[in-house]
C-alpha cells in the first residue's frame, strides 16, 4: 500500500510539472494616456501618448502621439499647430520597453513612477 502511495504522488508531482506555464503577465501600468507640457517664453507645447493593447493577449500595443505646439510672438499667441503619428509596438519586459515594431522608436517605463519617457522626456500617466 505505501508503494501505491508513492507511486501516485511521485505521478501526480510529474503531471504537475506538465501543466501549460500562465500567460504572460501585462504589466497594468501600460494601457492609458499620458502627457507632457512645457512652456517658455516662445512657445507652448502639449504632447500625448495615448497606449492601448491590440489584442487581449499578448505584448503587442497601439501607440498614437498627439502633439500641440503654440508659439508665442511678441507677447501674443500664433494659431496652434497640431501632429499626430501612430505605430505599433511590443513591450519588452526585461528592458520595460516599449519598442515600435516598424519605426524605431520606443518608450521606456520606470516602474516606480508609473510614467514614460521618450528619450529623457517624462510623461505623467493621466487616465
Amino acid at each position: 500500500m505505501k508503494r501505491v502511495y508513492q507511486t501516485c504522488t511521485c505521478i501526480l508531482t510529474m503531471l504537475a510539472g506538465c501543466r501549460p506555464s500562465p500567460p504572460k503577465e501585462v504589466p497594468s501600468f501600460l494601457p492609458g494616456i499620458y502627457v507632457s507640457q512645457s512652456e517658455n517664453e516662445f512657445c507652448r507645447i502639449t504632447d500625448t501618448f495615448v497606449i492601448r493593447r491590440i489584442r487581449l493577449e499578448g505584448d503587442h500595443y497601439r501607440v498614437i502621439r498627439k502633439s500641440s505646439f503654440q508659439r508665442i510672438r511678441q507677447g501674443g499667441n500664433m494659431p496652434v499647430e497640431y501632429q499626430s503619428e501612430q505605430w505599433e509596438a511590443v513591450f519588452e519586459e526585461p528592458d520595460k520597453v516599449l519598442r515600435g515594431t516598424e519605426k524605431g522608436k520606443e518608450l521606456r517605463y520606470v516602474p516606480g513612477e508609473n510614467r514614460v519617457y521618450n528619450a529623457e522626456t517624462g510623461y505623467e500617466k493621466v487616465e
